[in-house]
């Protein structure tokens, strides 16, 4: 944790001046010490994955399609946001695979998102609006809330509210 803590501060140093600085500080007590007086620091050769790193280069390969998908919809006046959008993909087993484990929806931003394996090695992305009511917390569209109700949310929410 102590090196991820080093890392990470270095890195939003540029980016972010003031926060990185306050947190290197806090980190080493030395207010004569500033992050910006050192260099980023190193990754160690540890914590490369190839196979995890290839995983998430198809994962955004797939994402790029689907936002390409989003604003053709968007331009094209059949969603507002991606929130508002239901996406259905179609593709390749292998990469329906990479999602196990993930919200892809989340990764999307949309409302919902459905993974089809296919038998063709292309990736074919379909755009609906989502129907229901949109959520006041996290603003997907849900067809439990109806669709003129402003102020209601979802049962995920509900949860986490709770």
């Amino acid at each position: 944790m102590d090196q991820t803590l080093k890392c990470l501060i270095s890195w939003i140093a540029p980016i972010l001046c003031f926060t990185a600085d306050e947190a290197w500080l806090a980190y080493t007590g030395n207010e004569d010490d500033s992050i910006h007086l050192h260099e980023y620091m190193a990754v160690e050769t540890s914590w490369h994955d190839e196979n995890l790193a290839g995983r998430w280069a198809q994962i955004r390969d797939i994402r790029s399609h689907v936002t390409t998908a989003l604003e053709a919809a968007r331009n094209d006046n059949k969603i507002g946001g991606s929130l508002s959008a239901d996406v259905r993909i179609e593709l390749p087993k292998t990469q329906c695979e990479l999602f196990d484990g993930l919200d892809a929806a989340a990764l999307f931003i949309t409302s919902t998102a459905e993974l089809n394996a296919s038998d063709t090695d292309q990736i074919a992305v379909h755009v609906r609006r989502s129907e229901g009511g949109k959520c006041a917390r996290c603003w997907k569209f849900v067809t439990s809330i109806p669709a003129d109700a402003d102020d209601q949310i979802c049962s995920r929410c509900h949860d986490v509210v709770s």
